[in-house]
């Protein structure tokens, strides 16, 4: 790693190959202020210390970093104020993990989802990339979206909104 205390982001992109060739793995590094936790799992189930509440639920793989340089990550709780409060009864979909949004599947495709498009549970909203590797998010809540909270390319944290979907 960096000789300073925190993880750049190449060190992170190291740990991360790594672990793309392991299975069943869990791993913690903290430098500094800095926690990294990687989980991964060959049969998609997570190690059995992680309680129920901590296991993703898009994907068996997951990379989360507590704290990264300021300038790597974005504010989440940086709201604009065209975002403001929800509608009444409208559900947030977040990011399942820290990550890069992609609002389609290349950049010649159309968006997986509009403002005013219907959307059904189980269809693809978007993918985030963590490490070369794309990750699927899917609705979980059938509904309208209303709003769209990030930018294709943007960099997302966990539990970040993604969308604003009013359920039918």
């Amino acid at each position: 790693m960096s000789k300073n205390a925190d993880f750049s982001m190449a060190d992170v992109e190291q740990i991360l190959n790594v672990v793309d060739q392991l299975n069943d793995v869990e791993v913690e590094f903290q430098a500094g202020d800095v926690k990294l936790t990687i989980r991964k799992s060959s049969s998609g189930e997570l190690p059995r210390s992680l309680g129920e509440s901590q296991k993703p639920k898009h994907s068996p793989a997951v990379a989360s970093a507590s704290a990264l340089a300021p300038a790597s990550l974005p504010d989440s709780k940086k709201e604009t104020s065209a975002h403001g409060s929800l509608p009444p009864g409208a559900v947030e979909v977040k990011a399942p993990m820290l990550g890069r949004y992609f609002a389609a599947a290349s950049p010649d495709s159309a968006p997986f989802v509009s403002v005013g498009q219907t959307i059904n549970v189980g269809e693809t909203v978007a993918l985030i990339e963590v490490m070369k590797l794309f990750n699927t998010v899917t609705a979980e809540q059938s509904g309208t979206i209303v709003d769209i909270r990030v930018e294709n390319g943007q960099m997302v944290e966990h539990d970040q909104t993604l969308f604003v979907i009013q359920p039918d």
